[in-house]
């Protein structure tokens, strides 16, 4: 495990604070977590209050090869706005990337089968004057499927299935 922590003083804006844990917390198992912020005292402004652009962004990633072929994994990120994004990231490409994505899965596989759980959130901001953004959420999902199966070493016929739970695919359009 390592962690790193900071904070900075930005002379004319207000504080920053960051923090970064990396671990493997058993064998098999990742755990990242990230947060950047900054209390912002905003740009002067010619006439009116001061623009604030203060926030924070905080990220989350584990996955987990779980006892008996179990996987997991969580993909996890929260950005407070579109306007903290663009005035502080420290790159372009970071800085024009208006979307937010969160995903969490578990999965097995066994005998030719397949058991899914899975949830996931998407926001995308349009603006960041107004705020503005669209935010789309999935039921949690199930999946349970198999692969091509004999029926016995006998009959030379096949089977295989798959049933699914969760929002329809014209929902997700």
């Amino acid at each position: 495990m390592d962690a790193t922590i900071g904070a900075s003083y930005y002379s004319k804006r207000g504080w920053s604070q960051k923090g970064e844990l990396r671990m493997r917390p058993w064998e098999n198992a990742r755990l990242e977590a990230s947060y950047f912020g900054v209390i912002d005292r905003g740009l002067a402004e010619p006439s009116g209050p001061p623009l604030k652009q203060g926030g924070h962004e905080a990220k989350l990633l584990f996955t987990a090869l779980l006892p008996d072929g179990w996987r997991a994994v969580a993909d996890l990120d929260q950005l407070t706005s579109l306007t903290f994004r663009l005035a502080f990231s420290e790159t372009f490409v970071q800085a024009v990337n208006s979307e937010v994505r969160n995903a969490a899965f578990l999965t097995n596989n066994f005998r030719g089968f397949s058991l899914n759980f899975a949830a996931v959130s998407y926001e995308n901001f349009l603006s960041a004057a107004p705020q503005s953004s669209i935010t789309l959420r999935a039921a949690p999902e199930v999946r349970f499927s198999s692969v091509d199966q004999s029926l016995s070493d006998r009959i030379p016929a096949y089977f295989s299935f798959s049933a699914f739970s969760g929002p329809s695919a014209a929902a997700k359009r």
